[in-house]
């Protein structure tokens, strides 16, 4: 804020907080500050695991973020079909940058891999269902 000096450490800290007691916008947020370091280390593996709680919980921008760290196999092994589900709950947004993203990872797949993507995309909305 305004007259007070920034403190990353303690932002993150009391966004973790937030985050730990289930509040998805901290999730995505935490997601971020792990994914650019902002306020301790840089840690994918971490970030994708906020990210993931806060998608299923609807924060969009978070549903992105998965789709874009599977595809570049960012804080997990690359998986196209993971990247493309996700990217595809993202577009639903009709965000411009999430539809491109999702088109671009559309090319990626083969038929078999568009019909296990068809399965997971399934799973994935029937768990989002019971959050």
């Amino acid at each position: 804020g305004q007259g007070v000096d920034k403190d990353p450490k303690a932002a993150f800290k009391l966004i973790q907080d937030a985050a730990v007691s289930g509040y998805a916008p901290a999730q995505y947020e935490l997601g971020m500050l792990y994914l650019l370091g902002t306020g301790g280390e840089k840690n994918a593996a971490e970030a994708l695991k906020w990210f993931e709680k806060s998608a299923y919980k609807g924060i969009t921008e978070s549903q992105y973020q998965l789709g874009i760290a599977y595809g570049a196999g960012s804080g997990a092994k690359e998986d196209k079909i993971k990247s493309y589900v996700w990217l595809i709950i993202a577009a639903k947004s009709a965000n411009p940058k999430m539809v491109k993203a999702r088109d671009r990872q559309m090319k990626k797949l083969n038929k078999e891999e568009m019909n296990l993507s068809k399965i997971l995309l399934e799973s994935i909305n029937s768990k989002m269902l019971n959050q």
